[in-house]
């Protein structure tokens, strides 16, 4: 029975630490309803190394797997199986046990079929049975109200709720995300009206996800919803992936009254979509993804068609009502179905080649994804998409691009990787910065509003960045080789968000990073300088892992006037930073020894501040700075890995700030005096 919990079980084990520790390796494979064993291998053997497999022989797949298992006991999850033929089982495990000669490897799998069941298990199948009443509540209430308040409108629809939930999981979290979109006046007549109007049986849960479905509060959300199915089941879509396709279709569109950015409303969508339960957040430390249950991306699916159709080796219908394909065909299965599409198509999923006079044919297309295609290089012919917005060449092989890539004047969003082998860009320089040289040649159009540049291994980094005066949100991840920041960031007059996560050599943060030149140590250039502000706009700003940051420059100049929230993480050698955060609302500082970093920044706080977080520092002794100002914050957050004295010497101060008026979350290991 589908959505009563069989995936979310087997991720608890999955993901139990106890697993970690008798385990060497680990697979989790989503298998698809048709699947051939030795798609099933491949798909094993990308799972372990983490890279596209060309090989097409069973057994020399098999090898492979072999070399990267080295005897290691592992433990595969083949989730949600349909396949009821007995030899090919067989046949699978036969070679799958000829992998590793160690013993204490398991395979555990999840199938709504018995028979799949009593065919693959060499043990007693484990038979998931339905929630109680009570925990399909819990469920419920958690989804609706998030652990607050529930109102008593809610329990007097219990009985007629939970009658749908039919003790099933999945049923009770959409129909708690559907009443959490509505207004409390609505709830009855969604039930009356609604789901007293299903119909009884085994598809109870396809119905209220539909029902959930039809209740979005806007059709540009459903639009976006049935986007989703282009991707194959399982699929974990990155947060930024999924919002620069929606853009690049149309699918956000801004408030007038309030100007929001089409990433804000991406953002408001995607809420909406996790309310429902229609998405599932899945969340690492350096990204956020999402995914959809089987069964709603069946949903997904199906209010989809005709216009969103994923191929696999075979035709399609209708071929001119598809607006959203993705292919992963044989040539020339693939050049067939292209041809037929070429006219409708808006978005192109292609994880096989596509020929240069092929591409011209797509004179609509919004959205190129070549990711993982295989490529040596990008056809000059790309330049005749003129509507294209959206190219993906990550992962692709391609080492060169043509000229032509310039004249995609509607361009928003370009994915490339490993810009180490990219000779080929429309600069032509000779230089021991090649990486530099290459991003540099990657200048974008002014008016840029977001850049996220992730894993740059330059020097240095282009001097473009002062030209981008529409950027609102720069993000510099894992660039772990430039010396130094980009100059003259705060001279942007709209930057309001800016991270630096991984900037392992910078050591420094000085004048080139406000903005201020050479001139300044001139009268004239003094007066000027001191008469202007710098990161006027800036509302967040993140420093994280640089762990040689040393010193953080105090400028002698107007800066940070609307910052709010100030994140300094495992930057264990900083000293010394600013001191004029004149709207700070929110500091949290982790895994810094140096007690003069808090203290220089606390020194001209007052009333803004209304959170301050410090965790893991083991050198955060002598903090009495914090007794000056205290009485003005309602919420501190203090874990530390060895003692803190607060307060020393201030007991007139303690008992002011342990008022019942002010909230304190303290470690034991905080000494209040």
């Amino acid at each position: 029975m589908g959505g009563i919990g069989k995936t979310t079980l087997a991720k608890l084990v999955y993901n139990n630490p106890q697993i970690d520790a008798h385990f060497d390796k680990k697979i989790w494979i989503c298998v698809s309803e048709n699947f051939q064993e030795v798609e099933l291998f491949k798909l094993i053997l990308e799972s372990l190394t983490g890279r596209k497999v060309d090989l097409s022989s069973k057994d020399a797949i098999v090898k492979e797997i072999k070399k990267e298992m080295k005897d290691n006991r592992y433990l595969l999850v083949l989730d949600d199986v349909w396949n009821e033929k007995p030899k090919l089982w067989d046949d699978f495990f036969e070679s799958l046990a000829g992998i590793v000669t160690t013993n204490g490897s398991r395979c555990l799998v999840t199938t709504r079929l018995g028979q799949v069941a009593t065919i693959v298990s060499r043990h007693s199948p484990y038979l998931l049975g339905k929630l109680s009443d009570d925990d399909c509540w819990s469920i419920l209430k958690e989804k609706a109200f998030s652990g607050g308040e529930v109102p008593e409108e809610f329990n007097l629809i219990r009985q007629q709720i939970l009658k749908w939930c039919n003790g099933l999981p999945l049923a009770a979290s959409v129909l708690g995300g559907l009443l959490r979109i509505k207004r409390k006046e609505e709830w009855l007549s969604i039930v009356e009206n609604r789901l007293l109007n299903l119909k009884e049986g085994d598809n109870s849960v396809e119905q209220i996800l539909k029902l959930s479905f039809d209740n979005l509060p806007s059709a540009l959300i459903r639009k976006c919803f049935g986007y989703c199915s282009i991707f194959a089941k399982d699929s974990e879509i990155e947060r930024d992936l999924l919002i620069e396709l929606w853009m690049a279709e149309g699918f956000l569109e801004p408030v007038l009254c309030n100007q929001s950015l089409m990433e804000d409303v991406g953002d408001q969508y995607i809420r909406v979509l996790l309310h429902s339960s229609l998405l599932e957040e899945v969340k690492y430390n350096w990204k956020t993804c999402y995914k959809m249950h089987d069964l709603v991306h069946d949903l997904a699916e199906s209010i989809s068609k005709p216009e969103c159709v994923k191929s696999e080796n075979g035709g399609i219908d209708n071929y001119n009502q598809v607006r959203y394909l993705a292919i992963n065909s044989s040539d020339g299965i693939t050049r067939k179905i292209l041809n037929d599409t070429s006219a409708s198509v808006r978005t192109l999923f292609v994880t096989r080649s596509i020929s240069g006079d092929m591409l011209p044919k797509f004179k609509n297309l919004h959205v190129l994804n070549l990711h993982g295609a295989g490529l040596k290089e990008l056809p000059p012919s790309i330049g005749k998409l003129k509507h294209l917005r959206f190219l993906d060449l990550s992962n692709s092989g391609i080492k060169t691009l043509p000229e032509s890539l310039c004249k995609l004047y509607t361009l928003q969003t370009l994915r490339i990787d490993c810009l180490r082998y990219q000779d080929g860009f429309p600069v032509q320089v000779e230089s021991d910065n090649v990486e530099g040289d290459v991003l540099e040649g990657l200048r974008p159009h002014p008016n840029l509003q977001e850049l996220y540049i992730c894993g740059f291994m330059g020097d240095r980094f282009p001097y473009w960045f002062m030209s981008l005066t529409k950027l609102v949100d720069l993000s510099l991840i894992d660039c772990s080789t430039s010396k130094e920041l980009p100059a003259g960031l705060g001279q942007l007059p709209f930057l309001q968000k800016l991270e630096f996560s991984g900037l392992e050599n910078v050591r420094y943060i000085g004048p080139s990073f406000y903005g201020i030149d050479d001139d300044f140590g001139k009268v004239g250039g003094q007066l000027e300088v001191l008469s202007r502000t710098f990161f006027r706009a800036l509302n967040v700003l993140t420093l994280k892992n640089m762990g040689n940051l040393v010193e953080w420059m105090e400028p002698d100049i107007n800066v940070f006037p609307m910052l709010e929230i100030l994140t300094i993480e495992d930057c264990s050698k900083l000293t010394t930073a600013p001191s004029h955060f004149p709207s700070l609302k929110i500091l949290e500082i982790t895994k810094n020894d140096h007690v003069s970093v808090v203290k220089k920044i606390l020194s001209k706080v007052s009333t803004t501040l209304s959170s301050l977080t410090i965790i893991g520092n083991t050198g955060m002794t002598g903090l009495t700075c914090l007794s000056d100002i205290a009485m003005h914050w309602p919420v501190w957050i203090l874990k530390c890995w060895s003692p803190v004295w607060l307060l020393s010497g201030c007991v007139f101060m303690t008992a002011q700030i342990l008022s019942p008026s002010q909230s304190w979350r303290v470690c034991n290991k905080c000494l209040l005096l």
